[in-house]
């Protein structure tokens, strides 16, 4: 049940990025970096690492460019992500925004490579910037809606499968 709606809410994420300027809600980052920074972080790795590579392969597909760039850049963000917590408190919206801002850095250097012409520097610095100021926003959000439906799914689970206190 997790995974598929992380799954689908992953894939909400890449039609977005991917659909028609006019038609889409354009975040001026990628929110598929956010929400691989938000699996590595928060969900069980095999989960995570699964979920990263079908976005990644999926935003490949759907960006319609070259294969592989965006697998390659969300499986690195995935990696450097699950090496950090040992250090910091993931929860923590300070850790949240430098780790958002550094996603979509490492982002910009797999996308772009060595990118020299000014209106590409310019664009990736834009989308540094406010994936710092509000990707942690999102992780946190997308942890409480996760942390609810969990709850709400094995609560009911439990109940169910629950035997009856006796009273004496």
């Amino acid at each position: 049940m997790a995974t598929a709606f992380l799954l689908a809410a992953g894939l909400v994420f890449v039609l977005a990025q991917t659909a028609p300027p006019d038609l889409a809600f354009r975040a001026p980052f990628d929110l598929g970096a956010v929400y691989v920074l938000y699996l590595s972080l928060f969900r069980p790795p095999v989960q995570a690492a699964l979920l990263a590579g079908l976005l990644g392969s999926a935003m490949d597909i759907f960006a319609g460019g070259p294969p592989g760039p965006y697998l390659a850049a969300y499986l690195w963000i995935f990696v450097g992500a699950r090496a950090v917590p040992r250090y910091v408190r993931p929860d923590n919206p300070l850790f949240l925004a430098g780790t958002c801002a550094a996603a979509v850095f490492v982002e910009a250097l797999v996308l772009g490579g060595a990118a020299s012409t000014a209106g590409l520097v310019k664009f990736w610095g834009r989308a540094v910037f406010w994936a710092g100021a509000t990707g942690w926003i999102c992780i946190l959000a997308l942890d409480a809606a996760m942390s609810r439906l969990e709850g709400r799914f094995l609560g009911e689970r439990v109940e169910r499968g629950a035997v009856p206190e006796r009273r004496e």
